[in-house]
């Protein structure tokens, strides 16, 4: 067996063995755990779907949220904004697609139409003007409208040691971790920490000032970036378990923040 297989074979063992510890935990205390990767973000936008609903989905890329069952399902309109032309062309899940990035004002306001649900997973990090581009999603929401946004949080111990891996190693170094490690397959951009927290009381009164009424406000955990080592996964787990009982949200995961815009516009 070749160093590459035997390498391959320890991860498969160890994810197995993390998934065993992970489902025999007690059910009310994953209530506050996602088992799978975005699944209660998925979830959260079933419920605010209705049929013949137009979508944008914020850096849709080649693959979509919404899947082509639940597209049927609804007779959904589902366009994609990605600063990516490519990789939009291959998402077969869209109806249309816009090239441009979502923190461009004027870009933006090229568009010349707007939407019943607006939704960003993953994305949010990644912008370096969060206001703006909280503002100009304001703009391409109808009244009563709805946006989803899923992100992660800034002192969460995981997206720490990122921070730390980027500051202290090269970049072709820590993208090879997270494709191999982490099973990252699709491009890896940068990450603008400081704007991946959860939301402190101005950042509130700023959404609120700009027409936004906050419908909800979820912080849940996620330990299986290190499955691919048990030793390691249980150390992250029981720590985050830790931080679920005494109820530290600020330490999760992940942000789920759900905002409806207001029958005025601001």
């Amino acid at each position: 067996m070749s160093v590459k297989d035997k390498i391959k074979r320890y991860i498969d063992q160890n994810i197995k063995k993390s998934n065993e510890y992970f489902n025999n935990t007690s059910r009310e205390l994953l209530a506050h755990f996602d088992p799978q990767e975005h699944a209660d973000f998925l979830s959260t936008l079933l419920r605010c779907l209705q049929p013949g609903m137009s979508i944008l989905e914020v850096g849709a890329g080649s693959q979509s949220l919404i899947t082509q069952e639940v597209k049927k399902k609804f007779l959904l309109e589902v366009v994609g904004l990605d600063i990516d032309g490519e990789a939009l062309k291959q998402n077969t899940t869209l109806n249309d697609i816009i090239v441009c990035d979502i923190a461009d004002s004027k870009a933006i306001d090229q568009i010349g139409r707007s939407f019943e649900i607006v939704l960003s997973r993953s994305v949010l990090e990644h912008i370096s003007d969060n206001k703006r581009t909280h503002r100009n999603i304001c703009k391409l929401l109808n009244v009563g409208g709805m946006c989803l946004h899923m992100y992660p949080c800034y002192h969460n111990p995981h997206l720490l040691t990122n921070k730390m891996a980027t500051i202290l190693l090269p970049k072709k170094v820590t993208d090879s971790i997270k494709r191999n490690l982490f099973r990252i397959k699709r491009e890896i951009f940068h990450v603008h920490y400081h704007m991946c927290r959860m939301l402190r009381k101005r950042d509130r009164q700023y959404l609120m000032n700009l027409g936004y009424e906050i419908i909800e406000e979820r912080y849940y955990f996620n330990p299986h970036y290190y499955r691919f080592c048990f030793p390691l996964f249980f150390f992250y787990f029981e720590l985050e378990k830790l931080f679920c009982k005494r109820r530290w949200y600020f330490l999760s995961t992940n942000c789920i923040l759900v905002l409806r815009k207001r029958g005025h516009r601001q």
